[in-house]
């Protein structure tokens, strides 16, 4: 903090010079230069020169910031506004509560150091600058856990045990949905679709101290990717949310985990046990974590299950486009700077098309263009070959991978044998991904372990595959250096919400990717919904940063989620006449 006010006043004035500097840079699209001189900084100790691979990674987070968000936090927790925080002097024992860590590097701070070692614990990270948690997070981790073990042993004993939160399903109701499309939908199953019908099912959650905590879910099967029909799952959620009504149960905290605990509560608890249907059980999750996370204080739903692993979280996550086989490339190419298009007709054609589309993303994207194409087991080897050898070598600098490249003849060995067959056929001109060979259970994990075409990307269908399901394969992904990309299937702005906070919790910044693919996940299938039941609609969360594609602020997903809830609780205490809380 600042002592002297007239400190506080020049520091208040520098801040708005600040605030005013990165407005101009967000209006003249000059972040980008504005962010290499402040990383040019003296306190950063030379970072750019020192770890130039750190740095991009830093800048890859920062391009994310909302230049306006930025100016709200660097006035809102200005020094100008901050009490005088010094630590007084240490107890006889020379012990402080105070902890001050810094970079040696960073000159300024280290001055600070100085002054603060007579009162406060104070740690230097030799050769590191400003950016101590990036540099050497390993080390910060480990202050921290010393600091804790430094905090418990000064607690006083507890003369006894405290009874653990419980926390007990009261109430469970449905919301039927009914949106509609901007045009009808073809998908590569089945008919024209010119709506997405579900139901919301809403789960109450009572803490032991009494307070009350409310979550929300979506179930919306796909026709013919589902299984079941919207029927069938009604069907089904009504008799497991009856159940609960009868015999309310408690649900340990532990399942928000997402590592097995979730799957053995459901099948515990529900009436059907381990029959659970795909959509249910899925849309059961997305509520319960809801619940469970509000009631728990959690900043967002995928906290626990992010913690358990060791993961860290991304506050916001990159989003591509779609383009379906029967559209027309330039509309969809006009904000995300990665577009998944279908493929999987002519060979000859499709390649032409991606051909103009990567000729297309290059003139108005530059380096940054990605395409990722998905055939959907539509062609045989010899097609699949036939295709990616009519590529230039524009499309293939530009494409991540290509999914399901091949027929599925009832065989898995034959399957992977194929995409071999391809990659060896093409000199690996072309990544792979697995898709719905996994969701469908065509394949194992174990099988596609032994593949040895180049896969670089495992998509996950949250609403076919569970949330828990979905992080660990996300998890097995990971440990062996496949990305993780999460899929959504057209459901409302309710399951993008989950999903979007699903994919914070895997996302890999480019970097940290073996194959150099972007971060993107593919919830661009909100761009076909002419209407939304999410408050505000999905659409108005994404946002374009000047031509670096779209992304969503994963902590407005939960706002967002929890304003609609509590929209829907309002209503039906209205409909009961009382007034039944958040």
């Amino acid at each position: 903090g600042l002592k002297a006010v007239c400190d506080r006043a020049k520091r208040a004035c520098d801040d708005h010079a600040f605030a005013v500097r990165i407005a101009a840079a967000a209006r003249t699209q000059a972040f980008e230069g504005f962010l290499k001189d402040w990383y040019a900084a003296p306190l950063w100790g030379g970072l750019a020169e020192r770890c130039p691979d750190l740095l991009q990674r830093i800048l890859w987070k920062r391009r994310m910031t909302c230049p306006q968000h930025a100016i709200r936090a660097l006035l809102g927790m200005s020094l100008a506004r901050q009490t005088d925080l010094w630590p007084g002097p240490a107890d006889s024992s020379g012990d402080s509560p105070f902890w001050y860590a810094h970079g040696s590097l960073d000159l300024k701070f280290a001055a600070l150091a100085e002054k603060l070692k007579p009162c406060a614990n104070v740690r230097a990270f030799p050769g590191v600058g400003h950016a101590v948690v990036e540099e050497c997070p390993s080390d910060v981790s480990a202050l921290c856990l010393e600091i804790m073990g430094h905090a418990k042993q000064k607690q006083p004993v507890a003369s006894g045990a405290k009874d653990p939160t419980v926390f007990r399903v009261i109430a469970g109701w449905t919301e039927s949905i009914k949106l509609l499309l901007k045009a009808p939908l073809m998908l590569s199953r089945g008919d024209l679709i010119p709506q997405r019908c579900g139901v919301l099912v809403i789960i109450r959650v009572q803490v032991s101290s009494g307070h009350c905590c409310t979550g929300c879910g979506e179930i919306s099967p796909l026709p013919l990717f589902h299984k079941e029909s919207l029927t069938e799952a009604q069907t089904q959620l009504e008799a497991v949310l009856q159940a609960w009504a009868s015999s309310p149960p408690v649900v340990p905290l532990a399942v928000a985990r997402l590592n097995g605990a979730m799957k053995s509560w459901l099948f515990q608890h529900c009436p059907c046990g381990n029959a659970l249907l795909p959509s249910v059980c899925c849309g059961l999750e997305m509520a319960l974590l809801h619940a469970l996370g509000r009631a728990d204080g959690r900043p967002h739903l995928a906290a626990a299950a992010t913690t358990s692993r060791g993961w860290t979280f991304s506050s916001s996550i990159s989003i591509n486009s779609l383009v379906a086989r029967e559209e027309e490339l330039g509309a969809s190419c006009r904000g995300p700077t990665v577009v998944k298009v279908k493929v999987g007709k002519d060979p000859a054609e499709d390649a032409w098309r991606t051909n103009s589309l990567a000729d297309l993303l290059q003139q108005q994207r530059g380096s940054d263009a990605r395409i990722r194409l998905d055939a959907n087991q539509a062609w045989t080897v010899d097609e699949a070959v036939n295709f990616i050898n009519n590529l230039t070598e524009v499309s293939i600098a530009c494409i991540e991978y290509l999914e399901e490249p091949t027929h599925w003849e009832g065989d898995s060995a034959k399957m992977m044998n194929d995409w071999e067959e391809v990659s060896k056929k093409t000199c690996r001109r072309m990544k792979l991904a697995v898709d719905e060979s996994l969701s469908e259970g065509k394949i194992s994990l174990s099988r596609l372990a032994d593949c040895n075409a180049p896969i670089a990307a495992l998509i996950l269908k949250p609403a076919l595959q569970g949330l828990e399901n979905t992080m660990e394969l996300a998890e097995w992904a990971r440990i062996r250096g496949i990305q993780p990309v999460l899929s959504s299937a057209f459901e409302s702005g309710v399951a993008l919400c989950h999903f979007a906070i699903l994919a914070g919790a895997m996302t890999w910044d480019a970097t940290g990717l073996a194959h150099g693919n972007s971060a993107c996940h593919g919830l661009g299938t909100f761009t076909r919904m002419a209407e939304d039941v999410l408050c505000p609609p999905f659409a108005d969360l994404v946002r374009s940063w000047h031509g670096k594609g779209w992304y969503v602020d994963v902590l407005r997903c939960q706002e967002s989620l929890d304003r609609t809830v509590d929209a829907l609780l309002d209503a039906r205490s209205q409909v009961e006449g009382n007034s039944i809380g958040p």
